[in-house]
């Protein structure tokens, strides 16, 4: 889960910094759809990220830590 989160703020860093850069830039078509592109593509990446963290933290929130560790204890003894 950790390193979906990194991640994520990795994700969010590049969306940042490429829509500084579209601020500061004149694109000619090409170029404008390139970067819309890769926007659109940042967004999916992120959107994905962010929906198997979302069903991690489903499936993790049920566990019982300290029991399934008693059991991982019980049966290396």
């Amino acid at each position: 889960m950790i390193n979906l989160e990194i991640d994520i703020d990795f994700i969010d860093q590049k969306l940042e910094d490429t829509l500084i850069q579209i601020e500061d830039a004149n694109y000619n078509v090409t170029q404008g759809y390139k970067a819309f592109k890769e926007l659109k593509d940042l967004r999916n990446l992120r959107k994905n990220k962010q929906k198997e963290l979302d069903a991690l933290r489903i499936i993790t929130h049920g566990i019982n830590v300290e029991a399934l560790t008693d059991v991982f204890r019980s049966r290396v003894e």
